[in-house]
């Protein structure tokens, strides 16, 4: 299979900063000696005895479009059948904009209102005290 890495894609990352340190230390390890597993990656890092820190890169990475799941395999290191990651030819995604504190609120007082409509009536009167609260934000 016919790895679709691009040479100008990773230096454009490497070099615009466009991922964080430990994302990039997984996408470059990926694009070095990949396709790998997560754990097999994390062996080319150093990194085995700290999965919890390379592991949700993956999805991160994966989220932003630079790596993708390319098929399974029989991990090298814990023998376990599991995901080959790989990268692709692309550049990040941008991150999703945060929502500010209004947005927030907002979403948070549609919520309670869309509860009451479905709570029983004895605990209306609770639900209507929490978004008085709420809406005093």
């Amino acid at each position: 299979m016919a790895r679709k890495t691009s040479i100008e894609a990773y230096h454009e990352i490497k070099e615009s900063g466009l991922l964080s340190k430990r994302r990039f230390e997984v996408y470059e390890a990926l694009f070095y000696y990949g396709p790998m597993t997560q754990v097999e990656t994390g062996v080319k890092l150093h990194l085995e005895k700290m999965h919890s820190s390379i592991s949700p890169r993956f999805a991160e990475l994966r989220d932003r479009g630079v790596i993708e799941e390319i098929g399974e395999k029989y991990c090298s290191v814990t023998g376990m059948h599991v995901i080959l990651w790989d990268v692709t030819d692309s550049l990040p995604a941008p991150l999703p904009k945060p929502k500010s504190k209004k947005e927030i609120k907002k979403e948070l007082l549609e919520k309670i209102v869309t509860l009451g409509f479905a709570i029983d009536s004895q605990w209306k009167p609770q639900l209507r005290d929490i978004y008085r609260l709420a809406n005093s934000l």
